[in-house]
């Protein structure tokens, strides 16, 4: 696949505005304290304007964090899927069959990058988010993380994640086939939320300038990471017996965003399987077993990537049929005309 200075088909996208309501958001009484997503130094029980479920321990912090981190979009992921799936507030109760979809971290927006170092880009935000929060968020091999990126100007892009775990149904004396089948379900399930972000990350400029109708077909397309622990093959001989593997799946274009549900058909592009794998050292669980894992060493610095022939030997998280299917990909055909009825 050949890769665009914008975005991942042949012309420009759409860029994105934001509005902020209230300046005031009063926390619920059940609002847990957590880390304001914007300058992460404040344990705060204040959720923000727009959707309620972010946290912001200002209004400056949740204005900023619209302004950089294209945080409008999250809110727009939030009450997409509170209004559909009728689940419990996503910050209070954590529904780890992903009816209610996991909540969506923004990274700062990037500018000046064509799309083969926006795609480098979000994978060093997700490794750089995972390596910060691996005390609090430990890695296991049931550890599920879609990342997004999405053209919103020329050279402009959205970066976000969606980081979630999947408890086994059957702890012991499960088969492996089981296990393996209960993983791809939670693996496509992820991607379908992280589709639907993706969208609301490509229509906030067409909400904010009044051209929605305009905004619901694209030709830059969307990007999508799947992360997870696998267990490197001995015989690659690598120094790591562990690493967290990405894979890709790119569309070249989009048609048909619809801004209540988020949903969208893609056209073109495909998938490609380990597309960078960071070694990891693991460990046995104390009270369940289950191997947790961490990055080589405390900074950045310390990151190992696998070669590439490490790589390609690789089995693809999912199958790229299922991958598609969660994402509404259309690999094979070409997308009709912008503003054609579907």
């Amino acid at each position: 696949m050949s890769t665009q200075t914008f975005g991942f088909g042949a012309d420009a996208g759409v860029g994105f505005g934001m509005r902020i309501g209230a300046d005031e958001c009063a926390p619920t009484a059940r609002a847990p304290l957590r880390p304001c997503a914007h300058c992460l130094t404040t344990l705060t029980a204040r959720r923000c304007s727009a959707c309620g479920f972010c946290a912001f321990c200002s209004p400056e912090c949740e204005a900023r964090h619209a302004g950089e981190h294209h945080g409008h979009a999250a809110c727009a992921y939030h009450r997409a899927v509170e209004r559909l799936q009728k689940t419990a507030r996503l910050d209070v109760k954590y529904l780890g069959d992903l009816h209610g979809g996991p909540m969506a971290v923004m990274s700062a927006t990037i500018g000046g990058f064509d799309a083969q170092h926006a795609l480098s880009a979000l994978v060093n935000f997700v490794v750089d988010y995972l390596h910060a929060h691996e005390a609090t968020k430990p890695l296991s091999m049931h550890t599920h993380v879609a990342a997004t990126l999405v053209p919103i100007a020329a050279g402009t892009w959205s970066r976000a994640l969606l980081q979630a775990v999947h408890l086994p149904q059957g702890i012991s004396g499960t088969s492996q086939r089981t296990v393996d089948s209960e993983e791809t379900r939670f693996s496509q399930a992820l991607l379908r939320s992280a589709g639907m972000l993706s969208v609301a990350q490509t229509l906030g400029r067409a909400r904010a300038s009044g051209t929605q109708r305009e905004g619901r077909d694209s030709d830059t397309g969307h990007a999508f990471l799947l992360a997870r622990v696998v267990r490197i093959p001995p015989a690659l001989e690598t120094v790591h017996d562990y690493g967290l593997q990405f894979d890709i799946a790119i569309s070249m274009a989009v048609r048909g965003m619809c801004p209540d549900t988020l949903a969208c058909t893609r056209y073109g592009g495909g998938s490609k399987a380990a597309v960078a794998v960071y070694g990891l050292k693991g460990k046995l669980h104390p009270e369940s077993g289950y191997p947790t894992f961490v990055f080589p060493g405390p900074t950045e610095t310390d990151h190992v990537l696998l070669g590439r022939d490490a790589c390609a030997q690789l089995p693809a998280l999912l199958p790229s049929g299922r991958a598609c299917e969660a994402l509404h990909i259309r690999p094979g055909e070409t997308a009709p005309p912008r503003g054609a009825k579907a």
